[in-house]
């Protein structure tokens, strides 16, 4: 498999998204959500986005307090992770400030346990004009309406990812795999994987090296006939038999 991210229509997106924050009126409405269920690329996404614009990646740990988070941050930043909250914060808001860069917090759901860690977000963001960039379940937007409405209301932008559609599928396909996918194999695939990336990405694995097994530079659907490509998430079964 080529080491490469194809932009999606999910990453496309996303990608409209931020420049939609970027240009935005009020400068403390700043934060941007990206949701969906597990398995759509979501993580994927931030992490190789936040490398392209030099942001902060973070993820969120179940058992974050205020103080945690701040280290974690400051030593992305580069900084002294080490003495008091306030100074902690400081320090942070500095550099946050200072270098124009902007914050991605994955695992949000992580956060919903202790508001101070979104005040704390709140605080940093309003005072820098940094950009966060929150990534969860749906739920988590859900629960930001219902229970902190001020956090809410600096979301600006919002972003659903979906399952991939053929045509992501596809281009999934042309931009990994090291041999030529067929069209039916790539619907196959779409199928098979219900539009999840991460099984799109381990079907795709799974046909290049059964590809490359047999000695050939491109493959079709009747030669993979019959064989799961991947694991059905309904069917745990198809975990110790997804491959080839």
């Amino acid at each position: 498999m080529r080491n490469q991210f194809a932009k999606t229509s999910n990453v496309k997106a996303f990608m409209g998204a931020y420049s939609r924050v970027e240009d935005r009126g009020a400068r403390e409405a700043s934060w941007l959500f990206v949701g969906g269920v597990p398995g759509l690329g979501k993580t994927r996404t931030v992490m190789w986005f936040g490398l392209q614009i030099g942001a902060v990646y973070v993820r969120a740990k179940a058992n974050w307090n205020t103080s945690w988070m701040l280290q974690e941050i400051a030593t992305e930043l580069g900084l002294d992770a080490g003495g008091r909250i306030k100074d902690l914060f400081a320090q942070v808001l500095g550099s946050l400030a200072s270098s124009g860069r902007h914050l991605i917090i994955d695992e949000a759901r992580n956060l919903l346990h202790d508001v101070k860690l979104l005040e704390t977000l709140r605080d940093l963001s309003d005072t820098s004009e940094a950009v966060i960039i929150l990534s969860g379940e749906d739920f988590v937007l859900k629960r930001l309406t219902t229970r902190y409405p001020q956090i809410r209301s600096r979301i600006t932008e919002t972003v659903e990812f979906r399952p991939a559609s053929i045509d992501d599928v596809r281009l999934v396909c042309d931009e990994l795999c090291e041999i030529k996918v067929a069209d039916d194999l790539v619907a196959e695939i779409h199928k098979q994987s219900r539009g999840f990336l991460r099984e799109v990405k381990n079907a795709v694995a799974n046909v290049e090296r059964f590809g490359k097994s047999q000695g050939v530079t491109s493959i079709d659907l009747g030669a993979v006939a019959g064989r799961q490509l991947c694991q059905d998430r309904d069917d745990a079964r198809t975990r110790q038999r997804a491959g080839l």
